[in-house]
């Protein structure tokens, strides 16, 4: 496909980039607070442990995300509407951006997971057990989602090289294809799909104790449902809105 301007609804889509840019780095200053705040305790509270992790895997995403957004409004001014990659240097970054994604994605809410459930034993937690439940979600994350950009990166190079093409070529070769290199993607999708429901079951069932308990006056902890639903919410809307205003088919090479 051409790099000029394709349609209505790709300009739509750049356009967005704008304020999603500026979202980007609103995130990325008050993280860059947080993250100072959190370290002038995070030696003295185990808690702090866990919101300074969180705070980095947001930084991280931010940052990727922010870079990836300027290259769009750049293309965008330019006149070159491109789905998919530019070239190899593009699609080796977005590989990275999705790497940081996943990883931000996996990291965050579970070390948010293990935080509620020390809450809920209403035990307390040492420093040095909370940074080793930090260490083993930042090792447990950084393999999966490394497996996961890897089994991608392989499958990208079974696909032919066109850059800013609207051809679903990954589908195609999906659909047409039964070797080890799709059914390690059918494999690590079913992987993401098990996860993804169970840290959303197992987030219901953390908030409906912390109910119950709320409601039998055993604690007065707030903090943490707050950020357990912060994850929760998001994740039930966008759900909810894919499946309403999509066919769930997506561009592979995005």
């Amino acid at each position: 496909m051409s790099l000029d301007n394709t349609s209505i609804t790709f300009d739509v889509e750049y356009l967005i980039k704008y304020p999603d840019l500026m979202l980007s780095i609103f995130g990325l200053v008050t993280n860059l607070i947080h993250l100072f705040v959190l370290s002038l305790k995070v030696s003295t509270i185990p808690n702090f442990i866990f919101l300074t992790f969180i705070c980095g895997t947001d930084l991280m995403q931010l940052v990727t995300s922010g870079i990836v957004q300027v290259w769009a409004v750049l293309t965008y001014i330019e006149h070159k509407n491109c789905i998919g990659y530019m070239n190899h240097v593009d699609a080796g970054f977005k590989f990275l951006r999705v790497w940081s994604q996943y990883f931000s994605l996996t990291a965050a809410p579970w070390i948010t997971v293990i935080m509620a459930v020390t809450v809920i034993r209403n035990k307390k937690i040492s420093w040095h057990g909370a940074r080793r439940y930090a260490i083993f979600t930042l090792v447990a994350s950084t393999l999966y989602s490394s497996i996961w950009i890897l089994n991608a990166i392989i499958l990208f190079q079974y696909l032919p090289y066109a850059p800013c093409s609207a051809d679903s070529h990954f589908q195609h070769y999906m659909a047409e294809n039964d070797n080890w290199v799709t059914n390690s993607t059918i494999l690590m999708a079913v992987i993401e799909f098990l996860l993804e429901f169970s840290w959303n079951f197992g987030c219901l069932v953390l908030l409906l104790i912390f109910l119950v308990k709320k409601c039998k006056k055993k604690y007065s902890e707030n903090g943490t449902v707050l950020l357990l639903l912060s994850f929760l919410v998001p994740n039930i809307l966008s759900f909810v809105g894919y499946r309403l205003f999509t066919n769930g088919d997506d561009y592979a090479t995005q």
